[in-house]
């Protein structure tokens, strides 16, 4: 899990990347991994993704806290490790 979540943040910099890429890099890697990225029926965003599950008001922010989440978690294993 945190080995796949670590190609993620090596292949998309959410600082720098646009949107778009954002976009494409969670939703390719939902459908190749079975993960989840969609609306729900509350206009909120759902990403479920290698243990990491975000929702957000807007996909945009739900983007950006997956991305958050995930570093902080690999940057948490790294220390204890």
């Amino acid at each position: 899990m945190s080995d796949q979540i670590q190609r993620m943040l090596n292949r998309i910099d959410p600082q720098s990347s646009t949107f778009n890429e954002r976009h494409d890099a969670l939703m390719n890697e939902a459908m190749e991994t079975g993960g989840t990225y969609a609306p729900r029926v509350e206009g909120h965003w759902l990403i479920d993704l290698h243990g990491v599950r975000v929702t957000g008001e807007t996909e945009d922010k739900a983007q950006r806290l997956w991305f958050r989440i995930a570093a902080t978690r690999t940057a948490i294993k790294e220390a204890t490790s």
